[in-house]
């Protein structure tokens, strides 16, 4: 079933509807994808605007009841409440941090925007790469038809286009989305800093901006300033000479930006946003430290550049996909 929906959509966006109309061009492909994207941009952003305005109205519910219970909890709760949503009031985006003084049931309120706000952003993901997909099927059938009548300059446009979208790089393919779902990667140490290393081999541009995502349950371990980063090794999987001194090293770490939000199940999205400044092919790694033992379990990773294409091409939720260490076990 799954097959034949997929077909059907991506049939309807290819199809010239009717008497006889003429094959799509570039520029129409490029409209047509750029029209969808605004489209679903805007289903996120009002789904998103409905679910901030839902979650300051229960709290205002909330508050307007607890006037009517004489304690000096409700006063606290009250003052609590009040300062959340003048938070509220002030974000332009997300919203800031629950504050300090919530109560329980408030922390029930926005775990619930949290995990709503998690589902948007998934449905969203998916949507983005139904999108990318069908973008890359049209382009791959212009090609075809310009190669076709003869028009090989239009074919050679096309073809660095569906170049820069990564069409043709062979990606480890998944039967089951489940089932990767219910795979992971269990970090285990005792105590100190771990360097662990995937088998996939990237090569970035230098200069350009990319972004790694990925889910982790802590556990009760606390983040610090080193944890869940991306380490690169070089292609022979030996370290960057210099290591923390390396000064490619140093400029990405400048520059990384990683934020944690909380997912669906009690697991965690890490978001880590940075330049790269290695000029040559890297291998994947991630970086983690704590004096204290602690475990850590990972899975679904992404890494995209800013045309939203994901370039982790391995299954890193198996075996398969990291080189074999002490320190690392896998989820059956």
């Amino acid at each position: 079933m799954k097959r034949t929906i997929k077909s059907i959509i991506i049939g309807l966006a290819l199809t010239i509807t009717a008497n006889g109309q003429k094959s799509l061009t570039l520029a129409d492909i490029d409209s047509l994808y750029q029209n969808a994207v605004s489209r679903s941009a805007q289903t996120v952003l009002s789904e998103v605007t409905e679910l901030k305005i839902n979650y300051a109205h229960a709290l205002k519910v909330y508050r307007e009841n607890l006037f009517s219970v004489r304690s000096l909890d409700s006063v606290a709760a009250i003052a609590a409440i009040t300062k959340e949503l003048a938070n509220w009031e002030e974000s332009d985006g997300a919203l800031k941090p629950l504050v300090e003084d919530a109560d329980k049931k408030m922390k029930t309120l926005r775990e619930h925007y949290e995990k709503k706000l998690a589902e948007i952003a998934m449905e969203s993901e998916k949507k983005g790469q139904t999108l990318r997909n069908i973008l890359v099927t049209q382009l791959e059938e212009l090609q075809k038809s310009l190669v076709k009548s003869g028009d090989m300059r239009g074919a050679l446009v096309v073809h660095d286009r569906l170049k820069k979208l990564g069409a043709g790089v062979e990606v480890e393919e998944v039967e089951e989305t489940a089932e990767l779902d219910s795979k992971s990667m269990v970090i285990t140490t005792d105590k100190g800093y771990v360097n662990v290393r995937s088998k996939q081999k990237l090569k970035l541009t230098p200069g350009d901006e990319y972004t790694l995502t990925f889910f982790v349950k802590l556990k009760g371990k606390e983040i610090n300033t080193h944890d869940c980063l991306p380490r690169f090794f070089q292609k022979d999987g030996s370290t960057f000479e210099g290591g923390d001194g390396n000064e490619m090293q140093k400029a990405q770490r400048h520059s990384e930006e990683r934020t944690i939000s909380s997912a669906l199940d009690g697991w965690d999205k890490v978001t880590v946003k940075f330049t790269h400044f290695y000029e040559v092919q890297v291998v994947f790694g991630l970086e983690f430290y704590d004096v204290d033992s602690y475990q850590i379990t990972i899975k679904n990773f992404a890494l995209t550049d800013s045309e939203g294409k994901n370039l982790i091409t391995k299954n890193l939720n198996s075996s398969s996909g990291w080189v074999s260490s002490e320190n690392i076990t896998f989820t059956k």
